[in-house]
C-alpha cells in the first residue's frame, strides 16, 4: 500500500505462532522498539494467527495515535492480498475476509503499510516462542 508524501516511517515487526492441538497462537509485536506479546484462543489456522497478530499490532498503533508505520511480517500471502485487494481463500475465508476488512480500515486510519520480509529477518519471531 503506497501512500503519497509519506513522512519517515517507524518500523514495526509482527509475527505469530500457531498451536494446532490447543487452537491458540502467540503473537509478538515490536512497535517503535517496544515489545508486546499476546495469546489468542480459538484460532483455526496459522493464517488466522497471523491476521490476529497483524490486527493487534494495528490496534496498538492506533491507540498510540502515531501514524506512518511500516509493519514487517513474514507471511507473503497476506501481504499479497493486502496489496491486490483480494480475499484469502480456504475453509475459513469468511473469518479471513472480516479480519482483512478490519486490517485495511486500520491501515488507512494509521497511514501504515505492510511489507513482506524473510522469517529470519523478522525480529518479532522470537517473541512467539
Amino acid at each position: 500500500m503506497v501512500l503519497k508524501n509519506r513522512m519517515k516511517d517507524i518500523v514495526c515487526y509482527c509475527d505469530a505462532s500457531f498451536n494446532e492441538s490447543e487452537k491458540t497462537c502467540k503473537a509478538g509485536m515490536i512497535i517503535a522498539g517496544k515489545k508486546h506479546r499476546t495469546v489468542f484462543k480459538n484460532v483455526f489456522t496459522s493464517t488466522h494467527a497471523e491476521l490476529l497478530a497483524l490486527r493487534e499490532t494495528l490496534l496498538i498503533i492506533n491507540k498510540d495515535e502515531i501514524n506512518h508505520f511500516t509493519i514487517k511480517i513474514d507471511d507473503r500471502g497476506i501481504v499479497r492480498r493486502l496489496d491486490d485487494g483480494k480475499s484469502l481463500k480456504g475453509e475459513n475465508r469468511e473469518i479471513y475476509r472480516l479480519l482483512m476488512k478490519d486490517i485495511r480500515r486500520l491501515l488507512k486510519e494509521t497511514e501504515s503499510r505492510v511489507i513482506w520480509i524473510k522469517r529470519n529477518k523478522n525480529k518479532a519471531d522470537k517473541l512467539t516462542r
